[in-house]
């Protein structure tokens, strides 16, 4: 069996290699969630605008990863004055109401995750209020936007600074940006003009800890900015190239080289999980693990070189179909599968991957594990 699993990933990997048109190198080193409140759906894409995945949350204002939980991640949900924690593939972990720190706060727009302890920063319209909450939200403290400028009556976007621990908020009636210390002392501000000159609603705002620069939303031209500390335009992409025309939100986040796209499909166990181990480096070991799976079961991997994202057995099957290999998993419902990342591959190959499990407790007889993108890094 060994050497059968080494003989496939071999075959895999030169399937791949002999044809480099598949492998489309990423187009940075770092990806975004976007929210959209009006196609009530939060994307994760390339900066290319390439999505690697997508769910529909109800109409979302804001979102913040929680680097202090991996693999989740905050939204304000105005119109239901709620705030809530998701898994990346959508599912709802925990939830409150803005009531909940403040009986008048209504109207919740922008969520950020305190790093330094787990603790939410928030953002509401109505109450012109920055609060400081516990994950359940139970209130520690709260500012008015009055402190830093009387003008700025409607905070949208909120982010934390992994960089200085200092906060970040847009405001689209002064259309501004500010930095503000936690306690709500000012600590400088510029205007949207500075970047995009017909910016008129600001909405999401997030930091990009590995150079300390800002990406921000606006409504009214549907584009995502990236712009220094003081303002100044570094990039811009188009928010239609993935479908949204009202991008409300905006986070960043690194690529390393196993990204979970979520759509697993339970089955009698439960949801399957796969996780990917290896830096994907040349001649570095490489690792798939499947846990969780039906025991004693007929399981399929499929890998692409591309996403396929289409409706298959009451789940999403996410890979494109350009190798399938057939295993059966252990008495543990597990099934582990490792190999040596080969030499002579390019760097920046990405590869979509996802288990299917004959499972008569899924929904059309399977169950499905959660999609990677495998990214390699690119090569000096």
């Amino acid at each position: 069996m060994t050497m059968r699993l080494q003989f496939l990933r071999a075959l895999s990997l030169a399937i791949l290699l002999g044809a480099p048109a598949l492998a489309a190198p990423p187009s940075d080193t770092k990806s975004l969630w976007v929210s959209d409140d009006v196609n009530a759906t939060i994307y994760h894409v390339l900066l290319d605008g390439t999505v690697l995945s997508s769910f529909h949350s109800g109409s979302i204002s804001e979102v913040a990863l929680d680097d202090t939980e991996p693999g989740t991640l905050w939204a304000a949900k105005e119109g239901s004055n709620l705030i809530v924690h998701f898994d990346q593939s959508g599912q709802t972990l925990s939830s409150f109401s803005g009531t909940t720190y403040d009986p008048a706060a209504f109207a919740p727009e922008g969520v950020a995750v305190d790093l330094a302890d787990g603790t939410l920063w928030i953002a509401d319209d109505v109450t012109d209020l920055i609060y400081h909450v516990e994950r359940d939200g139970t209130p520690i403290e709260s500012f008015s936007t009055a402190l830093f400028d009387p003008a700025a009556t409607s905070p949208q976007g909120l982010a934390f600074d992994p960089t200085d621990g200092t906060l970040w908020i847009a405001d689209n009636v002064t259309h501004r940006v500010y930095n503000l210390m936690t306690e709500g002392t000012l600590v400088s501000s510029f205007p949207a003009s500075a970047f995009g000159p017909v910016t008129l609603n600001l909405q999401g705002i997030a930091v990009d800890g590995e150079d300390r620069s800002l990406w921000l939303t606006a409504r009214n031209t549907h584009t995502i900015y990236n712009v220094s500390r003081e303002g100044v335009l570094h990039s811009t992409l188009d928010s239609a190239l993935f479908g949204s025309l009202d991008p409300t939100g905006v986070e960043v986040e690194p690529l390393g080289p196993w990204t979970d796209l979520g759509q697993a499909l339970g089955g009698v166990t439960g949801a399957p999980l796969l996780v990917g181990t290896g830096t994907l480096a040349p001649s570095t070991a490489v690792s798939l693990a499947l846990t969780n799976a039906r025991p004693h079961a007929q399981a399929l991997i499929i890998v692409g070189a591309s996403a396929l994202d289409a409706p298959f057995k009451g789940g999403v099957l996410v890979p494109g179909l350009d190798l399938m290999a057939q295993f059966v998993t252990g008495a543990s419902g597990t099934i582990t599968l490792s190999t040596t990342w080969p030499p002579a591959l390019p760097g920046g190959i990405q590869l979509w991957i996802q288990w299917w499990i004959s499972d008569p407790a899924g929904p059309s007889g399977f169950a499905a594990s959660n999609a990677l993108l495998a990214t390699s890094p690119r090569l000096p």
